[in-house]
């Protein structure tokens, strides 16, 4: 959790929690996440929370919902300890079980307070109650009483075998083989923890003891002291060795036992990413080293996989911190010196070279002196090879400032004087290898020209409407001088250009520009970026539509042929209008869009996107605003700061997910294990432990849930799943709520696959599997119920609707048809529409879905109309009438108009309402509300 502010992201019950309040976190061999309230038990699979409560009309659920112990088992049960006694549940595919009445266990805990359970490796559960303290043999089920007398608060059993108990304000070792503490620690120690070095540490009342085995006894590290009175209450460990100690009241402390050194998380009403709350019940890092905390006011996780970049913010309160969050321009000159410019604050000066949080900057503006930078919108910067500084400024020209002097020199441009500045909006200063500087500005490009008594003026190359060899536009956006000495220059609507110079001295511009017919020429005129890599190929930005790689092939007389290949959206870019482009040391492109950052491998030519879930500012990046420092760290500046991070020191997540099927469902309805249909068995597991799934008659379709339980950036994840005998691809995924939906399926035996890859793309080693049985005879009766329902359409437009529906259907569900990618794009289409329900938006349109899915509406237009069959007003109508239907049968709804709840469905228009409505369910809105209520 580093020196550097620890980022927290939280769960409440918004996201699904049924209580903030999380006392206890546990996570069991499958990899499910599960957290102990005061108001019931939730399990997190990385998407989903589940919530299991007491009921008193199932003997089946939670003994209560107070739960003050709990702990995973290896036989894959969850022990759960509450105010009322202890229950077990099993997990795999959610079914809840008490203990029966023949398990001794429940006859010597009923009605008993469970304090703590403890699961040894010899398959021994320790529990402690109002009632005694127990030792329940999970294998043989048996339960005898041990420790007579003793209020035991935790057990533990170290790396070496030996248990421990804490009770009654001391802390004792304990023979298993004979009931006998053999000796006892005179420590208020509540709770063991044993780190990745194998040292044993506790937690207590007066704070965190180190078990010194030179000494065989406990020592209390007096640097390390609880906030509060009630001492440290959990301790856990991140994946940088750091020990997290959490107290009620006093939030959480970080110490590192490295260097001895100390730090805290607290709750901070201004911060978001802050602590929830100081009140902390429990800590617990997975194998994975993420850290869940659990607090008074919901779930907090440290994600160390969503840390990677470190951010810069323009902060009111901060007067040493950046004075504008709007980051045009970033440079570091030749005495390490970090420049930034900004839009409306001129220059900023790092204060020291030390990368770390909210550091100080000294601001050069031209409102504090008026020896200073002229012009508030900085564009650009250079130190050329005399040690001059440039300074280019959007509105405020050209500013230079001499090797050893404070004074800034400002060049204008002067209608009445042909050899000034070509124009005051200046954005890009160049100098090429024979130490000429290069200003391009929005008026022509210019050359600094400097006589003997060292006065300055400007040689001026501008855009002539009747030569095709000056510059195709005069807006000069980007000067670039490649490996050959070659000056490119990108243009605001004039493409690429390539500077010739002949031998007398002649300068002309070769131009490329983007022809509609020709896939082989520039993307787009809007060119703002060039730049060349390790491998010296060349790499052109556009505005509109991605990058280009520039292709360079030699004629038969010796001249250079150009082409262009274009990388855009379709191809995995996060966005087309690029901005700045850096290379990291493998190789790889980062390029950062208004969306985000972008990761391009160009030999392989794939994507990874990064974006605000992984730690990117919120908002565009700026043009150019990039640079990358000697050891590799890079910059990226925008309108919310900057981003600085060095893909060098990203650690990977090498841990396998295990991937898991985490609920079934049959027209909506989940089921469990065990559960039955009509007196059918449908959900059961064989002896591999496989699960099986009989659909009823009648019935061709199903749903399945599942995660990789990889928390690191779950939404990073990737799944691959497959119907064998019905499928032949594999069908791919990646992001939140991962589902499979089948439908139409034929008769037949089928088996189900599912993998994942974690968020590092480490692919499982097991996927997960379940066979589907879809009943004989179940193609005809769907065939007779259509047919019947056919007959009865009393409309032809309704019989249209529903043909088309079936033919959409159809499509949808033909996995030969559908290309993979249209097929991953239509299931990110069905969740978003699902998770954010944006139809719920009565203005919503196709350009608000497209820009929501990250396409183009021509894509999203294609896509509904070819694909799924369906204009897009009808896509989206369908989901608002399928909320309209969901509200009408809520009772809590009741007291609504049927008007009222079509306004909050997302119609606006009554007579287009009950038309759709309708045409959807073949029956108006007040007979459905009244067969349903």
């Amino acid at each position: 959790m580093g020196n550097r502010k620890s980022i927290l992201h939280h769960y409440t019950t918004e996201d699904g929690l049924f209580h903030n309040e999380i006392r206890l976190i546990r996570k069991a061999n499958n990899g499910m996440l599960w957290l102990g309230t005061q108001n019931g038990l939730s399990s997190f699979d990385g998407y989903r929370f589940t919530v299991y409560k007491h009921d008193k009309t199932n003997p089946n659920s939670l003994c209560s919902d107070k739960i003050y112990a709990l702990e995973t088992s290896t036989t894959g049960k969850v022990w759960v300890g509450t105010t009322v006694g202890l229950c077990a549940l099993n997990p795999s595919i959610g079914n809840s079980v008490a203990f029966p009445d023949t398990f001794k266990i429940k006859n010597r805990l009923a009605s008993a307070f469970i304090t703590s359970l403890f699961e040894d490796r010899s398959g021994y559960l320790w529990i402690a109650a109002s009632s005694g303290n127990f030792r329940y043999s999970v294998h043989h089920q048996t339960m005898e009483q041990v420790l007579s007398g003793k209020n035991v608060v935790n057990y533990y059993e170290s790396r070496e075998g030996i248990f421990w108990i804490c009770h009654d304000q001391v802390l004792s070792k304990y023979s298993r083989e004979t009931d006998k503490i053999i000796k006892t620690y005179p420590h208020p120690i509540y709770k063991l923890y044993t780190d990745r070095f194998g040292v044993l540490w506790g937690v207590g009342a007066k704070g965190l003891y180190r078990y010194m085995p030179d000494k065989t006894d406990f020592e209390l590290l007096p640097k390390v002291k609880p906030a509060l009175k009630g001492g440290f209450s959990s301790i856990a460990e991140d994946r940088d060795g750091r020990l997290l100690l959490g107290v009620y009241g006093g939030g959480v402390t970080l110490y590192d036992p490295k260097d001895n050194s100390i730090s805290h998380l607290i709750a901070h009403p201004n911060q978001k990413d802050a602590l929830s709350s100081n009140d902390v019940y429990d800590i617990y890092s997975d194998n994975a080293g993420v850290v869940w905390i659990g607090t008074q006011e919901g779930l907090d996780v440290y994600d160390w996989s969503r840390q990677r970049f470190l951010k810069w913010k323009h902060d009111p309160e901060n007067r040493n911190g950046l004075s504008n969050g709007f980051i045009q321009a970033i440079y570091r000159d030749q005495d390490n010196q970090l420049w930034l410019g900004t839009r409306d604050n001129g220059l900023e000066r790092l204060k020291g070279n030390k990368i770390e949080e909210n550091p100080e900057f000294e601001h050069i503006s031209h409102k504090q002196k008026d020896d200073g930078v002229n012009g508030e919108y900085i564009a650009g910067m250079l130190e050329d090879s005399k040690g001059r500084f440039w300074v280019a400024s959007w509105g405020g020209g050209l500013n230079l400032k001499q090797p050893e002097s404070e004074e800034w020199i400002n060049f204008q441009h002067s209608i009445n004087d042909p050899q000034s500045i070509a124009g005051n909006q200046v954005i890009s200063v160049l100098e090429d290898r024979r130490g000429r500087i290069w200003i391009g500005t929005l008026n022509g490009l210019s050359r600094l020209q400097e006589n003997v008594k060292g006065g300055y003026h400007f040689q001026n190359y501008r855009h002539q409407k009747d030569d095709s060899l000056s510059l195709s536009n005069k807006a000069v956006f980007k000067l670039f001088e490649d490996s050959q000495g070659r000056i490119w220059l990108g243009t605001t609507n004039g493409g690429l250009n390539l500077m010739h110079e002949k031998p007398n001295g002649e300068i002309q511009f070769e131009r490329f520009m983007h022809q509609s017919n020709n896939p082989r020429s520039i993307s787009n005129n809007e060119v703002f970026v060039v730049f060349e890599d390790s491998k010296r190929r060349l790499w052109v930005g556009t505005s509109l539509n991605g990058f280009n790689r520039v292709y360079e092939e030699t004629g038969i007389g010796g001249d250079s042929k150009f082409w262009f290949k274009s990388y855009q959206e379709k191809d995995g870019l996060s966005d087309n209008e690029v901005n700045a482009i850096l290379e990291d040391d493998f190789g790889n492109l980062w390029i950062s869009t208004n969306k985000g950052l972008s990761k391009f491998n160009p030999d392989d030519e794939s994507f990874v996107n990064y974006t605000e879930y992984d730690g990117v500012l919120k908002g565009k990046f700026r043009k150019n605003a990039a640079w990358k420092d000697h050891d590799g760290t890079m910059f990226f500046g925008g309108a919310a700061g900057v981003n600085i991070f060095n893909s060098t020191h990203f650690p990977k997540n090498q841990i396998p997910p295990t991937p898991q099927i985490t609920g079934v469902f049959i027209d909506g309805q989940q089921y469990f294990e065990n559960d039955s249909l009509d007196g059918q068995l449908l959900l059961t597991r064989d002896d591999s432990g496989i699960l099986k799934l009989i659909l009823p008659k009648k019935t061709n379709r199903f749903e399945v849930q599942f995660s990789a339980m990889s928390f690191t950036s779950p939404k990073r994840n990737k799944y691959q799943w497959r119907l064998n005998d019905y499928q032949t691809e594999w069908h791919n995924y990646e992001g939140g709520n991962p589902k499979a939906i089948y439908t139409a399926l034929p008769s037949g035996n089928y088996r189900l696959s599912i993998k994942a890859a974690n968020n590092d793309g480490v692919w499982t080693n097991l996927p997960a599997k379940m066979v589907v049985v879809v009943s004989s005879g179940t193609q005809v009766i769907m065939a007779s119920v259509i047919g019947a329902v056919i007959l009865m359409l009393s409309t032809f437009g309704l019989l249209v609707f529903f043909r088309r529906k079936r033919d959409a259907n159809q499509r949808k569900h033909s996995r030969i048809a559908i290309s993979n990618e249209d097929q991953q794009l239509i299931d990110r289409l069905n969740s978003l529409m699902s998770a954010n329900k944006p139809y719920l938006n009565c203005k919503l349109g196709l350009t608000d879905l497209a820009e929501e899915l990250c396409v183009s509406p021509n894509q999203l237009s294609a896509l509904l109309n070819e694909q799924i069959g369906q204009p897009f007003y009808d896509y989206v109508n369908e989901f608002r009438i399928e909320e309209v239907k969901r509200r009408l049968m809520d009772p809590s709804e009741k007291k609504k108009t049927i008007l009222a709840i079509a306004w909050e469905c997302g119609f606006n228009s009554k007579s287009a309402f009950n038309r759709v409505f309708k045409i959807n369910t073949g029956i108006t809105p007040s007979e459905f509300q009244k067969r349903h209520t």
